[in-house]
């Protein structure tokens, strides 16, 4: 794959076979809307959350992060979120992917990398949005 659109069309023709939840890689989350969603509160397990078409927003306490196709939000430890489909249609559905990922490896990234300083507070502490626990970002290309 070497752009978005091939990326989206893959994710929408999976979904489309396989379901919001492929067996062949466990914890793989596919999401597929053809419209604007309520916000849905959940506890959010460490993901990597990439979005492929549309947009979506998602709020942590009185923080909003707005996203759309080509950004990423990761969630490196549980979180209580609120997410919502904020751009899609029929034409052009909301598309995008959650990938599990694992406690301990984070912990040990972060570790390694010096980025879950923090506060002498126990949180990972990310300089460029000061949010623990969430780096959202960009996908480079």
């Amino acid at each position: 794959m070497r752009n978005l659109p091939e990326l989206a069309a893959y994710i929408d023709r999976l979904y489309a076979a396989a379901g919001r939840h492929p067996g062949w890689l466990p914890g793989l989350t596919l999401s597929r809307a053809t419209r604007i969603t309520e916000p849905l509160s959940d506890v959010t397990r460490p993901v990597l959350a990439l979005i492929a078409q549309g947009a979506k927003r998602t709020v942590l306490a009185d923080r909003v992060y707005d996203y759309q196709a080509g950004q990423y939000l990761i969630a490196t430890v549980d979180l209580p979120l609120s997410a919502q489909v904020t751009r899609a249609t029929p034409a052009e559905p909301f598309l995008g992917l959650g990938l599990p990922l694992k406690e301990h490896l984070i912990a040990g990234l972060l570790l390694e990398t010096g980025t879950g300083t923090g506060a002498g507070n126990g949180e990972s502490t990310y300089p460029a949005q000061r949010v623990p626990g969430l780096v959202p970002g960009r996908v480079a290309g």
